[in-house]
């Protein structure tokens, strides 16, 4: 109970006090749309499947704010460490489910993500429930009626596209275990995989085939191989190096955990002894990484530290935490200093990683809010990735709303001096390609005086925060 206490206090903890950032803006301004409107912005606009966006749409008018909008994923987040301090009961021993939730519990981009309103939470707690019936298959295999583990599998592709790849990872090992038994029974799994490409049809029909060009698109260009053997062989080792300093929090944090998987590994295999559930959760986040490797290569998915793999976080958590344990429980001696150590690097880091789990990622209400009193709000203009925030957080200010600024120099020159004279204000963000440099240097040099220029702190890989200018014509 302590534990899950607090996750959630970790996941409440300023959950409205940051400006949502243009992805949450996004979500947040569908939930309020007619409902056409809503599926046609989800499958243009958005890049995730239906389950959360619509969840959002049916909550509509109760959830008006930063903290409420961002409630959902934050439960979500605390339901990770819930299931997982259940797996005791699919014969996972109460020591590691215990550390496994509290290390989950204070991971940081555990607590970041669980406080985004974007589908990634989501996925991390279907792919821990996954997990979970894996598990329980293995643990359990008399078990004749189970139809939850179909119906999670259904839901897979329906919440997060990642997850897919977890489920076939789980299946296919399931499968392969059913034939080393004496008594195999494979028609067992007609149902599972039928509720799995069920739920894909169902998510391809509603969303996936209107957003297929998204996963290609010109921020993830990094997060695929590139040509050329020796190009590739350095993606590859920054692209490994990237995930998993991301599902562990830091460099030591990922040394440290892959030595003991790959350790505990290593005696497994040497010695021929395949101890549940260890080896099995081991294996599958193994199979799951080349996996995901070999989908990038063949062009379909994106490798890396992203948060488009938070769905494998709890199975990665679980390998490394499963063999940290084992080696302790396995080498007496050495117990102790493999103990403290481990605890010590993977803790400590998580701990002192926190408070960049809650970093403003585009701070909006700032420049909004600093906008000289004598501008009239019909002299403002709000450009790109500024829109859905001021949009969501002040709908009712009378601001000038520009399209996505790419390309578009000289209709934003022309927005701006269409204000007409006297002092206009200009609110950027998410300005990747700096076209908010080139249009305040145009109209400098086109009759304008600089006020105010004002940048804001906040960024999100990679983007500038936002920025505040106020121009005055001479």
């Amino acid at each position: 109970m302590a534990i899950i206490v607090l996750a959630t206090i970790l996941r409440l903890h300023n959950l409205g006090g940051t400006s949502l950032w243009f992805d949450e803006a996004i979500y947040a301004t569908n939930a309020n749309a007619p409902f056409s409107e809503f599926l046609h912005k989800t499958r243009t606009i958005n890049s995730s499947p239906i389950i959360l966006p619509l969840a959002l749409w049916i909550l509509g008018d109760s959830i008006q704010t930063a903290f409420w909008i961002r409630f959902l994923p934050m439960v979500f987040g605390v339901l990770v460490v819930v299931v997982v301090l259940f797996l005791p009961r699919v014969g996972v021993s109460a020591p590691l489910a215990l550390f496994s939730a509290l290390w989950m519990a204070v991971l940081p981009m555990q607590v970041h993500y669980s406080q985004e309103v974007r589908e990634y939470s989501l996925a991390a707690f279907i792919g821990i429930l996954l997990v979970f019936y894996f598990l329980r298959r293995i643990h359990l295999p008399q078990l004749k009626r189970d139809l939850l583990f179909p119906f999670v599998l259904f839901l897979g592709p329906l919440c997060s596209y990642g997850t897919i790849f977890l489920s076939g990872t789980l299946l296919g090992l399931l499968f392969l275990i059913e034939f080393t038994r004496e008594d195999a029974r494979p028609w067992r799994y007609v149902a599972p995989i039928g509720a799995l490409v069920f739920g894909l049809l169902i998510s391809y029909v509603l969303t996936a085939k209107y957003q297929m060009g998204i996963g290609k698109a010109w921020y993830l260009s990094a997060d695929y191989p590139p040509e050329g053997v020796l190009n590739a062989v350095v993606w590859f080792a920054k692209s490994n190096a990237k995930y998993f300093i991301f599902q562990y929090g830091g460099i030591l944090p990922a040394l440290v955990c892959l030595t003991s998987i790959g350790i505990f590994l290593f005696i497994s295999l040497r010695k021929m002894v395949f101890q549940f559930p260890e080896f099995y959760i081991v294996i599958a986040f193994l199979l799951l990484v080349g996996g995901s490797i070999s989908l990038s290569i063949l062009g379909l998915y994106p490798y890396g530290g992203l948060r488009q793999h938070l769905f494998a976080s709890p199975l990665a958590i679980l390998a490394a935490a499963a063999s940290f344990l084992w080696l302790v429980q396995n080498y007496k001696h050495w117990r102790i200093l493999i103990a403290v150590f481990f605890v010590f690097v993977v803790l400590s880091s998580s701990i002192q990683g926190l408070p960049v789990a809650y970093r403003d990622q585009q701070n909006i209400t700032a420049p909004v809010g600093d906008i000289p009193s004598d501008v009239l709000d019909g002299k403002v203009f709000v450009y790109c990735g500024a829109v859905p925030a001021v949009k969501f957080h002040f709908p009712d200010r009378n601001f000038s709303l520009s399209k996505c600024a790419t390309g578009r120099l000289d209709e934003m020159g022309k927005e701006v001096r269409d204000l007409g004279g006297g002092t206009v204000a200009l609110v950027f963000a998410h300005m990747r390609f700096h076209e908010d440099d080139e249009l305040v240097k145009r109209l400098v040099e086109n009759g304008y005086s600089l006020v105010l220029d004002q940048p804001y702190e906040g960024s999100q890989d990679g983007y500038p925060g936002s920025r505040l200018v106020v121009l005055k014509v001479k």
